[in-house]
């Protein structure tokens, strides 16, 4: 046939409809395929699509985290994943920070923090009124077109309407809150300087007053952290010991202090204008030391009376016995400023290092000069016709001079060079102070026994090294008062006896 078509001039139509026969075939296959196997109905779990019918309650969230949870338990202005500070299934009654999250901040911080949830919790209130107005158009709207789907808009809106309102209880009830300003060491600001330190002076000056006596007679010493929270008119509204000393007496007598010293001056203009109640935090020390105070006293003042009194030795310095007679003395005049109330002892202490190493170098020097004096002496002076110094008495003397001055430098220098790096000295700078002191009297001694009878004269230098030297070993903290110093150092702590 085709051969036939051929010779009378058909044109060939068999490629062409072999193509389109194969192609739909192909579609007829890969169509019946892919209904057949592709699609396939599943119906839905029961429990997942109660979940996923379950209405979700709208809420406001003060935080908010870059993961999004996969199951939500409502519906807010951010995504929460795990937010909150328990795993028990709980919601927030208030738009506020909870209590702890001050925690979190600085004071400074916590003002700012509370500042923007102030203004977005206003802004989510008025985006949460206005669709509730846009709920209640729609409801209308949609109200005649499907009943079954108003009522559900109505409970919708009836939910929304509740936590509305609960919000504004809830937010009402925080504006009614006084205002707190918490202040600590090292917050105060300038405006709350002057009110703090009055409130110092006034409390430590009762404290000083009616300390008990008991923690006195039995030396319990200790310090804890106190908060006083101060209202407006200057009435204390609490008072709680955030850190314990330890011991229960100084906890009870640091909360009397506090209220033997109340009424306070009431809060400045300055402080109520966005404080109502001013809570401070502070560390009282309570230890033996705690009522020395160092005054700077100008000699110039009226009732300020001077006498020198004469002394053997050493009068380069002055001794003068001090009368004071009714003499005022101002607050300016504490050292250190305000803060050196009650810190006397804790500032003499601080000195108590470089004061022995200067009495140990001191007497190092005064050691020097004698020996120098005596050496030459021994050199020069002749008796039985040869020098005193080929003597073998003389030289053991000027050879035990020698080792002592060396013996007293070198731990003069090693005392001197932990001062100089900062490092703990006193230990070092109290065995320095002794053996300097000791060792000085004794070269002095000797030096008299080389020179003989001339030493003992007033013009002489050696009478004058040795009566300087007199002074070192019980002069600034004498040597037992150190002795018993390096010994608590090493650990024997004295026992009072009972």
């Amino acid at each position: 046939c085709l051969k036939t078509g051929a010779k009378i001039g058909l044109p060939p139509i068999l490629p062409h409809f072999r193509t389109r026969l194969s192609y739909s075939m192909f579609f007829s296959i890969a169509l019946h395929a892919f209904l057949l196997f592709g699609l396939v109905l599943v119906l839905p779990d029961p429990p997942s699509a109660a979940n996923f019918l379950e209405p979700l309650q709208v809420v406001l969230v003060n935080s908010k985290s870059k993961s999004r949870p996969l199951l939500a338990d409502a519906l807010a202005q951010h995504n929460l994943d795990g937010g909150g500070n328990t795993a028990e299934e709980r919601r927030a009654k208030s738009p506020l920070p909870t209590i702890r999250d001050d925690l979190q901040f600085t004071p400074e911080q916590r003002t700012r923090r509370v500042a923007e949830l102030e203004a977005e919790t206003r802004q989510m209130l008025t985006q949460l009124k206005s669709n509730y107005s846009t709920e209640q158009q729609e409801l209308k709207k949609q109200k005649n077109k499907n009943a079954d789907s108003g009522d559900e808009l109505v409970q919708k809106a009836l939910e929304m309407a509740r936590l509305e309102a609960q919000i504004n209880k809830n937010w009402d009830d925080y504006q009614k809150l006084p205002r707190r300003k918490f202040i600590g060491a090292r917050t105060q600001e300038y405006r709350f300087a002057q009110y703090i330190e009055d409130w110092r002076v006034k409390v430590e000056r009762i404290g000083n007053l009616n300390y008990p006596e008991q923690a006195r007679r039995q030396q319990i010493f200790g310090k804890l952290q106190l908060s006083v929270s101060i209202r407006a008119d200057g009435s204390v509204e609490s008072i709680e010991v955030s850190k314990s000393s330890g011991q229960r007496i100084l906890d009870a007598a640091a909360m009397r202090i506090v209220k033997l010293a109340a009424p306070y001056s009431p809060l400045p203009p300055s402080i109520t204008k966005d404080t109502d109640i001013l809570t401070i935090t502070r560390t009282p020390k309570h230890d033996r030391y705690g009522g020395i105070t160092i005054f700077m006293i100008d000699r110039t003042l009226p009732g300020v009376t001077l006498r020198k009194m004469p002394k053997m030795g050493s009068k380069v310095i002055s001794l003068q016995e001090i009368f004071f007679d009714n003499v005022r003395v101002p607050r300016s005049m504490i050292m250190g400023g305000p803060d050196g109330l009650n810190q006397g002892w804790w500032q003499m202490i601080k000195s108590l290092d470089m004061e022995r190493l200067m009495v140990a170098i001191s007497h190092v020097a005064i050691a020097q000069k004698a020996f120098d004096m005596a050496l030459e002496h021994a050199k020069t002076r002749r008796q039985f016709g040869r020098p005193i110094g080929s003597f073998q008495a003389v030289q053991m003397q000027i050879a035990d001079m020698a080792i002592g001055i060396e013996a007293g430098r070198q731990m003069t220098y090693h005392a001197a060079w932990l001062h100089a790096q900062d490092k703990p000295c006193s230990l070092q700078g109290a065995m320095a102070k002794v053996y300097c002191t000791d060792m000085c009297l004794k070269i002095c001694e000797l030096g008299m026994q080389v020179l003989g009878g001339q030493s003992y004269l007033e013009d002489n230098d050696m009478n004058r090294w040795i009566r300087m030297a007199l002074l070192g070993p019980v002069g600034m903290g004498s040597n037992n008062i150190q002795r018993s110093i390096i010994s608590s150092m090493l650990g024997l702590q004295m026992r009072d006896l009972k």
